[in-house]
């Protein structure tokens, strides 16, 4: 007998009333590109390490730091992991610390996660004001169709022409 996960015995999201963090959770394929602070829960089902300055392994094309709040942080892991939900799957960038929270099989909790565009596809990632957590093991589903991995979907920048004006 399969346990069907429900939100309602989860912790609230927004009891901390972080700022830019919304109430309520999301599914995975209601996310859209350039979302920020909506809160998610997944299932991990596998890792890819691209960055690990412990053991040198580094993909070319991925930069070794990052610019937060103006200053140059340093990026000592970065892993690409593959999470999804009952409606379809993302890839989920790992950053430092939350490469140890990317086990296959955990299910996670993500409050004020984001989208971000990598090469005109979506990437889940989580920052600045917004945590993970991970939630005790429960009988999760997720739809593993290749059909539905919304990172697979390409989106690009359309060039506004030059009598497209705002109208107020």
């Amino acid at each position: 007998m399969e346990t069907m996960l429900r939100y309602s015995h989860l912790p609230n999201p927004c009891s901390q009333k972080l700022p830019g963090i919304r109430t309520g959770f999301v599914k995975v394929d209601q996310l859209k590109p350039r979302s920020e602070g909506f809160n998610l829960i997944v299932k991990v089902l596998n890792t890819n390490v691209v960055i690990d300055k412990n053991q040198n392994t580094r993909h070319q094309s991925l930069p070794s730091y990052r610019y937060y709040q103006g200053e140059k942080v340093e990026i000592a892991r970065v892993a690409e992991s593959l999470v999804g939900d009952e409606t379809g799957t993302i890839i989920f960038t790992a950053r430092n610390e939350q490469v140890d929270l990317m086990e296959p099989g955990s299910i996670l909790l993500l409050y004020g996660a984001k989208i971000q565009l990598y090469r005109g596809f979506m990437r889940l990632a989580v920052e600045n004001w917004a945590h993970i957590k991970i939630v005790e093991p429960v009988e999760f589903v997720v739809d593993e169709d290749e059909d539905c991995n919304v990172s697979w979907v390409g989106y690009e920048k359309l060039a506004a022409s030059a009598d497209c004006r705002k109208c107020y």
